[in-house]
C-alpha cells in the first residue's frame, strides 16, 4: 500500500479537489472553485452524523484549509460541531494503490480523517488503516452542485433516519442516486403545504457510478412556513414501476 503523500499526487487530483485557502463563515458565499460535500457518516451513539465538508486550496494550486461541520442525527438539542484545519492528497488506499485519497490534519492523529475519491461526485470515508468502511454503514459524502446556496440544507439518502430543522425561507436540496439512462428517477409525492419548489432541479451524471449512466438527481425545495412536514420522494421508472419510497422529516420554525 502506497502511503506517500506527494505534491505530484496533489496536482494530479486537482481536477477533482479544487478550492482556495480560506473558507466562508455561516451562509457567506464561498470563493469560486470551492468544493462542498454533504452526506451522513457513522456515529457511535446516534443514527449518523450529518456532515458538510468544504475543501479549499492555495492560490498556487496546493491544498489549503478545510471546514467540516457535523451534527448528530436524532439527538435533541444538540448543536453542530465545526472544525477547521489543513488537508493533503495522495495515492494509496488499502485495496487500491492508485486510489486518490485525501487526509485532513494528517499530522494530528486525534483529528485525522481519510477519504477516498470514489468518483468526481463522491468521497468515501476510510478507517485509520485506509480501508473501506462496511457498505451497510453511512460512509459517503456527495458533492454539492455549485449553484446551491451556501445556506441550503443538503440531504442525501443517509439523512432519512432523523428529523431535520429548517428555517422559513431556507432552501432544502436532495441529492439522490439515480439511473435515468435506465428510465428511473426521483419524484416528489404530495408536496407538503409548508414546502414549495425553488428551482428546476435536474441531474448530475457520475461516470464512476456502476452500472454506467448513473448519477444524482437534484431536488430543490424551499420552506414556506413553520411546522412539521413529511416530505416523501419516490424512485420509479418512467413506466410507473416503483422501486423505493423515502420519507424525510422536516421541522420548520
Amino acid at each position: 500500500m502506497d502511503q506517500r503523500w506527494m505534491r505530484a499526487a496533489v496536482l494530479a487530483a486537482a481536477a477533482w479537489l479544487s478550492g482556495c485557502a480560506t473558507g466562508p463563515q455561516g451562509t457567506q458565499a464561498p470563493p469560486p472553485g470551492t468544493l462542498r460535500y454533504a452526506g451522513t457518516l457513522p456515529c457511535t451513539d446516534c443514527p449518523g452524523l450529518h456532515t458538510e465538508l468544504w475543501l479549499y486550496r492555495q492560490p498556487d494550486g496546493s491544498p489549503g484549509g478545510y471546514r467540516l461541520v457535523q451534527r448528530p442525527l436524532g439527538v435533541a438539542q444538540t448543536g453542530a460541531l465545526e472544525s477547521r484545519g489543513q488537508w493533503v492528497a495522495g495515492t494509496g488506499a488499502a485495496d487500491d494503490p492508485q486510489a486518490v485519497v485525501i487526509q485532513m490534519d494528517p499530522a494530528e492523529p486525534a483529528r485525522l480523517r481519510s477519504f477516498r475519491q470514489a468518483g468526481p461526485w463522491v468521497l468515501r470515508a476510510l478507517d485509520s488503516q485506509l480501508r473501506e468502511l462496511p457498505a451497510a454503514w453511512p460512509r459517503s459524502l456527495v458533492r454539492v452542485p455549485d449553484e446551491v446556496p451556501p445556506g441550503a440544507l443538503v440531504l442525501t439518502l443517509g439523512d432519512r433516519v432523523a428529523r431535520h430543522d429548517v428555517r422559513p425561507g431556507q432552501e432544502i436540496v436532495l441529492l439522490l442516486p439515480s439511473q435515468p439512462a435506465r428510465g428511473y428517477r426521483w419524484r416528489v409525492l404530495d408536496l407538503p403545504g409548508g414546502l414549495r419548489s425553488s428551482g428546476a432541479g435536474g441531474h448530475v451524471p457520475d461516470p464512476a457510478m456502476a452500472p454506467p449512466g448513473g448519477g444524482f438527481d437534484v431536488v430543490r425545495l424551499q420552506a414556506a412556513g413553520a411546522g412539521l412536514m413529511d416530505l416523501r420522494v419516490q424512485y420509479a421508472s418512467d413506466a410507473g414501476q416503483v422501486l423505493e419510497t423515502v420519507l424525510f422529516e422536516l421541522q420548520s420554525r
